[in-house]
């Protein structure tokens, strides 16, 4: 027998002491490797939106901005589905087209290749409802050279809109000579061009038109439809009531105006996250979905003190915030962009402006929902990033 003195300390013939040492290496083993594994998913899996640094509203030449009041319906909220659908990619993707504004055509020639089709507004109604003019023959005429000299299928929905008065308007489409001579004119135009359809824009016109408006597509459709072409009608983002949904069931394609909320009138965000996400859900429950198409911003607002708007490029808003030195912030409540800048006449302005990461944003939980089509409102200068983020290609800046 050992004497007690010169026995090992460690000595442990039961075996007992080296399990529980072997439990305690096996769990925190375990608990290491979790660790690790939720440090490299976080890592390696982007979050459902992309994140920006939140900075403080810094003071432009004009001073410290003032806070602005949101409603509950501009607020964003984080929960929702926004994991983008298998075939998200096979939405067709749209753009309007300024045939006013050069820079539209330039934005075409660098992204023709992540745009299925644009809506030009090349289209209005004639005086005294004699039919449509043409405005922008030689920019469609480029338009069109573009397009058979690259060989692309490029879809194209020229724009019927009006510059006329809303009693002239009225009046033009309350004669039933004048809508059929309106209709039988974009019939021939869109035959002799070769071109997919029409977009109607006339949502200025009130409850009182509404039976010579339904009365006008249906004599657009019943020209253009037998020859494999559609009729894609705009209306405002709202609740569609009984006589917007009479209007729906006569248009292929309904493009609501997601990009901007026409419903508040005051100085804010055009299209903040959370009221462009409840649009979403109302359009859901209420628009079939085979045809609705959803705009997605890429433009500015530029307010003065007396609630005045100005809507310019995106492009135009960075430069004003360089030559202010009031850099822009992103909101955290509505996930839109705004600062504030003083001209030299001493005037305050307030820029709220949607560009790139808002309309990855956007188009995202817009997917989610698996519409017809996006419709990126416009083309032009500065367009880059959100034509690409739209188009679901390329989304580097």
């Amino acid at each position: 027998m050992i004497p007690d003195e010169e026995k090992a300390i460690f000595f442990d013939p039961a075996g007992r002491r080296a399990r529980v040492v072997n439990r305690i290496i096996f769990i925190c083993a375990l608990a290491i490797a979790a660790a690790s594994a939720v440090l490299a998913a976080g890592i390696l899996i982007a979050p459902v939106l992309p994140q920006i640094s939140l900075s403080q509203e810094t003071k432009s030449a004009s001073g410290a901005a003032e806070a602005t009041p949101y409603s509950a319906d501009n607020r964003y909220n984080a929960i929702g589905n926004r994991s983008l659908p298998e075939d998200a990619a096979a939405v067709k993707r749209f753009a309007f087209f300024s045939g006013r504004d050069p820079s539209s055509f330039i934005s075409l020639q660098e992204h023709y290749d992540v745009i299925d089709a644009i809506l030009p507004d090349w289209i209005s109604l004639a005086a005294h409802g004699k039919g449509i003019t043409r405005p922008w023959v030689s920019g469609e005429t480029s338009v069109r050279q573009f397009r058979e000299e690259k060989g692309i299928h490029l879809e194209i929905y020229p724009t019927l809109s009006t510059d006329l008065s809303l009693s002239e308007t009225s009046a033009a489409l309350a004669n039933p000579e004048n809508r059929h001579l309106i209709a039988a004119s974009i019939d021939r135009y869109l035959a002799d061009a070769k071109y997919e359809g029409v977009t109607i824009d006339l949502e200025q016109l009130g409850p009182e038109n509404h039976t010579n408006l339904v009365l006008l597509l249906n004599e657009i459709g019943s020209l253009i439809r037998p020859k494999g072409r559609k009729i894609i009608y705009v209306m405002a983002a709202r609740q569609p009531d009984s006589r917007d949904q009479e209007l729906l069931r006569l248009a292929d394609l309904v493009l609501v105006e997601t990009y901007e909320n026409s419903s508040d009138p005051d100085a804010g965000p055009p299209a903040s996250q959370g009221w462009f996400e409840d649009e979403l859900r109302m359009l859901q429950r209420n628009v079939d979905l085979r045809k609705l198409i959803l705009g997605i911003g890429s433009y500015a607002n530029d307010w003065d003190t007396l609630g005045r708007r100005r809507q310019i490029s995106v492009q135009r808003a960075w430069e004003l915030s360089d030559e202010a030195k009031s850099a822009p912030t992103f909101e955290s409540n509505t996930l839109n962009l705004h600062f504030r800048y003083q001209t030299s006449d001493a005037s305050e302005h307030s820029v709220w402006f949607l560009d790139g990461v808002t309309a990855f944003n956007q188009t995202r939980a817009a997917l989610a929902i698996k519409p017809a089509g996006l419709a990126l409102w416009r083309l032009g200068p500065c367009s880059r990033v959100a034509d690409r983020r739209l188009g679901l290609a390329d989304s580097s800046p």
